[in-house]
């Protein structure tokens, strides 16, 4: 406490490292006097009296520890000279608890040295930021006198600036306004961020942001989701010819007449690029997506937009490419957009003014009975076959009247005609398959099955195994 007392009071000045070292010494001293009262205690055989000693020097080095900071001169200087020899000569000794009372005493030790050092560091970082606040004060303060200073001046030009102060409140009310302004734009471009300004449809980014949702909810659900891909006919040269002002009175034309096909919930018209609009229609299977398609390639046709390059009676048309499909696991909607602009650029190729539909049955694998290879038709054979392809075949009736409505399979099927004739309707595209034919279909591709003629067809349904 002697040491303490002139060392708090010197710490601040230039010399603080005099008392730190005389409070190292006393704290040395005091340990090898504790250290030496164990020791002679241990050397006499009087191992609880030095157990507690020990104790006791315990306790006040922690204490030194909290006291100190963490300074590593007092607490080494104790802890080294009033538990480490104490434990070293229990540690000799053969004396019941003698072995264990060393152990518990170098772990104190360690324990106790061990935390000196980031609780030092703790302290230097206290004071690191104890300066770094008294510099910000410093810099407030003189931010402060110079702000004073500024407004001693400002307070000594009022009466030759009255002019200029009127100006600076009229500019300072403006500039309020503006602000006002500039809010109230942000509010509304943050609304109306997910819509075509020209048109009033979904812009770009909301059509992709609905698609992966109506997608994802039409494969929960099962049911098949369209897509109309429209692009209009020789835009480039329209543009070039007529001018923005037409141009811009045509796309809205197209907007507003394609708009009023998207009513139900989840349909979505939206305005992707200059000439090009898309349809999304949920729920709405291939068939009658064609028909809306051709619908509205008639009524642009028929709004007689002069366009003197175009072939069809220089008039404005569009081109519509069609897809449809009912979502599985190994589908997304990239899929569904691949197929619409493969059909849009199938619908553009030749002249343009064309509805295509993407025809699933083109990537379809269709295979018929091979009577050199396999003998004369026989169901069995036909079942092995499949079985041995890796599907599970099971036998389907289908009644002449009862046709197989719409439906998709969740994997890959295979049908195959064991009797009578089957008609498969795919998305509008109709093919029959007669005895001993098989039709390996990719999953989500909705399609009808019917039997042809008066007999009711006997075919086989076969789901890959094991998918």
């Amino acid at each position: 406490a002697l040491v303490m007392s002139p060392a708090q009071q010197q710490f601040g000045s230039a010399h603080p490292e005099r008392s730190l070292l005389g409070l190292a010494v006393m704290n040395a001293l005091a340990g090898l006097a504790w250290g030496g009262l164990a020791l002679g205690m241990a050397w006499h055989g009087e191992i609880e009296h030095a157990a507690l000693v020990l104790l006791v020097v315990a306790g006040l080095a922690v204490s030194k520890l909290a006291l100190c900071q963490g300074h590593l001169p007092v607490v080494i200087g104790f802890v080294v000279t009033g538990l480490v020899p104490p434990a070293l000569l229990l540690a000799s000794l053969q004396a019941e608890f003698a072995q264990p009372l060393a152990i518990a005493t170098l772990a104190a030790a360690i324990f106790i040295m061990a935390n000196a050092v980031p609780l030092r560091r703790h302290l230097l970082k206290r004071l690191e930021d104890a300066e770094t606040i008294e510099e910000l004060r410093r810099q407030l303060d003189e931010a402060r006198e110079q702000v004073e200073t500024l407004s001693v001046a400002q307070r000594g030009l009022k009466e030759k600036q009255g002019t200029a102060e009127q100006e600076v409140r009229r500019l300072g009310a403006d500039l309020k306004l503006a602000e006002g302004k500039a809010r109230a734009l942000a509010d509304t471009l943050q609304r109306v961020s997910l819509v075509c300004p020209q048109t009033g449809l979904a812009n770009q980014r909301n059509f992709e942001n609905t698609l992966g949702v109506e997608f994802r909810r039409a494969m929960r659900a099962g049911q098949p989701i369209s897509l109309l891909l429209v692009d209009i006919d020789l835009y480039d040269h329209y543009a070039r010819h007529y001018g923005s002002q037409l141009v811009d009175s045509l796309v809205k034309r197209l907007a507003k007449g394609l708009g009023t096909y998207g009513r139900r919930a989840g349909d979505l018209a939206a305005r992707l690029e200059n000439s090009r609009f898309a349809l999304l229609l949920p729920g709405c299977p291939g068939r009658n997506a064609h028909r809306i398609a051709e619908t509205f390639r008639k009524r642009v046709e028929a709004l007689k937009v002069r366009n003197e390059a175009s072939p069809h009676e220089g008039v404005v048309t569009v081109n519509v490419g069609v897809a449809a499909l009912v979502p599985t696991r190994g589908s997304d909607e990239q899929t569904l957009l691949k197929r619409a602009e493969a059909a849009r650029y199938e619908a553009g190729f030749s002249d343009g003014n064309r509805v295509v539909l993407y025809r699933t049955l083109d990537a379809l694998k269709l295979e018929h009975w091979n009577a050199s290879a396999d003998g004369a038709f026989d169901p069995d054979t036909l079942e092995q076959k499949l079985l041995i392809r890796g599907f599970d075949p099971q036998r389907t009736v289908i009644d002449v009247d009862r046709p197989y409505a719409d439906h998709a399979y969740e994997r890959e099927t295979a049908v195959a005609t064991i009797s009578g004739e089957l008609r498969v309707d795919i998305e509008g595209q109709s093919l029959n398959l007669r005895q001993g034919d098989t039709l390996y279909l990719p999953p989500g591709i909705t399609l009808c099955l019917e039997a042809v003629g008066e007999r009711p067809c006997l075919i086989f349904e076969a789901p890959a195994a094991g998918a």
